[in-house]
């Protein structure tokens, strides 16, 4: 596990900050226009009134694998309040798009064409860390979570960005997250995550997403078969 806090972190060693500047401390340029295909932090605060989300979920052996790291995280360790649901990620997935317009036909149309042409994509994830969690504001909290190491994650991103409008504020390829944790128990959880990563390596499980899956408030999820052209 890298060591170091950085730049502008408040929190102990071995804690990562990432979430704060995707939100207030932007780095490198200002964010690109809705369907520019690039990556922003405030691109998708316009008026368009969204109806959903595209991610792409974790299975096989990789959401093995990370199922038996989280169930190595003590469950009284968890936070398990507002905007952590019960502490243990289930839901286990990469965000490609955030806040998918409601213009409900033309986003299933433009995103079902932008998966048929583009091929399924594999991906690997950075070992697991400890970073900072601003999201949550009830209370303190960091999170056990990975980045995720693919240009094949980010192509499909840029592609599916330049059929619907859209944002996602997640550098790179974005990140997986495991679990949400008290900061109290910051320094075990340290402790815990370099063991788990001195008996996994993560380079070697790799993820395969054959669909991508687009979550609509309007009636549920539907997956947009990737390659299907």
């Amino acid at each position: 596990m890298r060591k170091g806090v950085r730049q502008g972190a408040t929190l102990g060693q071995g804690v990562r900050s990432y979430m704060p500047k995707h939100r207030g401390q932007r780095e490198g340029p200002p964010p690109s226009p809705p369907g520019s295909g690039v990556v922003g932090d405030d691109v998708g605060k316009h008026a368009t009134p969204y109806g959903g989300f595209a991610c792409l979920e974790v299975s096989g052996g990789l959401r093995r694998s990370v199922i038996a790291a989280q169930e190595k995280i003590p469950k009284a360790w968890l936070y398990e309040g507002e905007g952590a649901r019960d502490g243990i990620v289930k839901d286990l997935h990469v965000t490609l798009l955030l806040k998918v317009p409601n213009h409900y036909n033309e986003a299933i149309s433009g995103l079902r064409k932008a998966a048929e042409s583009h091929p399924k994509v594999e991906y690997t994830i950075a070992p697991p860390e400890v970073s900072a969690c601003s999201r949550i504001k009830t209370a303190e909290v960091i999170c056990v979570s990975c980045s995720v190491v693919s240009p094949h994650v980010e192509s499909l991103r840029s592609h599916c960005m330049r059929a619907v409008e859209s944002y996602c504020r997640y550098p790179g390829a974005g990140h997986l997250t495991l679990a949400y944790v008290h900061k109290r128990f910051e320094e075990p959880l340290n402790r815990l995550v370099e063991e788990i990563n001195g008996g996994t390596d993560w380079s070697k499980v790799t993820g395969v997403a054959s669909s991508v899956s687009l979550r609509m408030r309007r009636d549920g999820t539907h997956q947009l078969a990737l390659g299907a052209a």
